[in-house]
């Protein structure tokens, strides 16, 4: 069961972002004015520093979570760290991961969010995959379009963060766009 649950939280990541990371062929605005602070603050995923995380630091993520402990963690879709920033828990449990890329798969995106959107994050944010357990918080700002997902908990499927946690995540990340 647990194989499932992993295989529909990415099935549903993979739906969100569009199937891909920042934009081909397109300049990565955000993603390139931060690479040398995120390398500075040590941050690395997979021996490359991922600007990203200078969006939402391990110590906003405890903080907002309340999980102490919190690492980031390399990505590896095999394992569901399919993010630009992947964030485990002090046993390695996955606990959240944050996607950032241009907009165009917003419009695309919109179609597995069914929760509703969410006012006073960005340009427009919406949750899904539906209202009921949403596990994923997706918001535009400008050129922008962040996704954060929290993972299901093993013994009840339920998401590891709150709605409540999510947007305040989101709400950390739009401050810094």
């Amino acid at each position: 069961m647990r194989q499932g649950l992993i295989g529909a939280v990415l099935l549903s990541i993979a739906a969100v972002v569009g199937c891909g990371g920042a934009d081909a062929g397109k300049e990565d605005t955000a993603a390139s004015a931060a690479p040398a602070a995120a390398a500075a603050a040590g941050v690395e995923q997979a021996g490359v520093a991922s600007p990203a995380a200078e969006l939402l630091t391990v110590s906003e993520v405890e903080r907002i979570s309340g999980v102490s402990g919190v690492q980031v963690v390399p990505k590896d879709p095999s394992k569901g760290a399919g993010g630009d920033v992947n964030y485990a828990d002090a046993n390695g449990e996955l606990l959240a991961m944050m996607l950032v890329q241009g907009t165009r798969y917003h419009e695309q995106s919109l179609e597995y969010m069914k929760g509703g959107q969410v006012a006073g994050i960005g340009d427009r944010a919406d949750i899904g995959p539906t209202a009921t357990d949403p596990y994923i918080i997706m918001f535009r700002k400008g050129d922008r379009l962040v996704s954060i997902s929290s993972f299901l908990r093993k013994e009840d499927a339920k998401p590891r963060l709150s709605l409540d946690q999510l947007k305040e995540l989101a709400k950390t990340v739009e401050a810094k766009l």
